[in-house]
């Protein structure tokens, strides 16, 4: 079986081995410098110069359309109250 390719797959290198993310869509992040600045994981993506994941956040809905790196956010640590 033939594996599909995406309409711009041919830009990609053939041998590169692109890492695990830092986060996964939907994880809850702020930003380091700016904590009040806080949403969810909307999109990411490789960014081949860069040599590292971009990501975009989405705050109540809607999407920043700022691309962070990883190094520029944080985890938000969520607990659920004792029931």
């Amino acid at each position: 079986m033939t594996e599909k390719m995406g309409l711009f797959d041919f830009l990609k290198p053939k041998s590169d081995k692109t890492p695990k993310p830092k986060f996964e869509i939907g994880t809850p992040v702020s930003e380091i410098e700016r904590p009040d600045v806080s949403g969810l994981i909307d999109y990411y993506f490789w960014h081949y110069k860069d040599k590292e994941y971009k990501f975009h956040i989405s705050i109540n809905g809607k999407r920043k359309s700022r691309r962070y790196s990883g190094k520029e956010l944080q985890e938000l640590i969520t607990t659920n109250p004792a029931t």
